[in-house]
């Protein structure tokens, strides 16, 4: 399914795209953006919007500190990537990536409305958030976020293996791109978790990791089956509040998968260190 048609089916059940007199739906004024946390990028190259966060280096997330990932073993993150490629293993060009969906199911007619891409850099660690605020600029936001993945070396998802890496490489494919994924390293740390700590707690979701594992408390976050439905009632009224909470959502998971990677890594280069039979 083209972006075209996914816009006449989404007319038919009756979301529109609602531009509201006071704003228009792309960061036309820099001095009044919508209620978004981060730094709001203006480009006039991207019509989409795009908002950077970033982290210092020692920030706490939970029991774990950003910058400690660092310090990991890279042949371990080597052995647990699900990607056979020479060299080491390398953290200061790896990227972390979380999508927000149309639906979960996946499939054409899915689309990622909102992906999330965190990295380290000399100003700490930066997550930048891609927002579709309108489903006809997804060409130029998977543009930009090709461009941004080339310059890195290795993706680390929570099951991007199986449902975010796919459903954008289907986005690229539809939208005549080249997927970036073939030539990066993937480290997918659901099957990892899954290893350590299946039985031990109550599910491996990241949401149960975050609670049984990592001491990581959301206050007032939105719950991934209703995510879909939020970007339905934004496109119909146009209002940012409910997306304000998604992007939420979605730094969360990034944070977390920094500090689950880093527990994950030091588990598996040093096991009898964390009393892991």
């Amino acid at each position: 399914m083209t972006t075209s048609d996914l816009r006449q089916r989404l007319r038919r059940i009756g979301v529109m795209r609602h531009t509201p007199r006071s704003s228009h739906p792309k960061f036309a004024d820099i001095q009044n953006p919508p209620i978004l946390s981060g730094r709001v990028i203006k480009k006039s190259t991207i019509p989409f919007q795009l908002v950077e966060t970033v982290y210092p280096i020692d920030e706490r997330h939970g029991h774990g500190i950003l910058g400690d990932l660092l310090r990991c073993s890279s042949q371990t993150a080597s052995r647990l990537s699900y990607t056979d490629h020479s060299g080491k293993f390398n953290f200061s060009r790896l990227a972390f990536l979380d999508i927000e969906t149309t639906g979960l199911s996946g499939g054409a007619g899915t689309l990622a409305f909102l992906v999330g891409i965190g990295s380290f850099s000399v100003e700490g660690f930066i997550v930048r958030q891609f927002f579709l605020s309108d489903p006809a600029d997804e060409l130029g936001m998977l543009t930009e976020i090709a461009e941004l993945l080339d310059g890195c070396k290795a993706v680390a998802t929570f099951n991007g293996r199986s449902f975010d890496i796919p459903m954008l490489e289907s986005r690229f494919m539809l939208n005549r791109i080249q997927s970036p994924f073939a030539c990066l390293q993937q480290l997918d740390l659901l099957p990892a978790a899954r290893r350590l700590w299946r039985g031990r707690t109550t599910g491996c979701s990241l949401n149960s990791l975050e609670q049984e594992v990592l001491g990581v408390v959301r206050s007032g976050d939105v719950a991934g089956c209703f995510i879909p439905r939020v970007y339905v009632q934004y496109l119909q009224d146009g209002v940012m509040h409910g997306i304000r909470r998604v992007m939420d959502h979605n730094s969360i998971d990034i944070l977390s998968m920094v500090v689950l990677a880093t527990r994950l890594l030091e588990t598996f280069d040093q096991p009898w260190a964390k009393g892991v039979s």
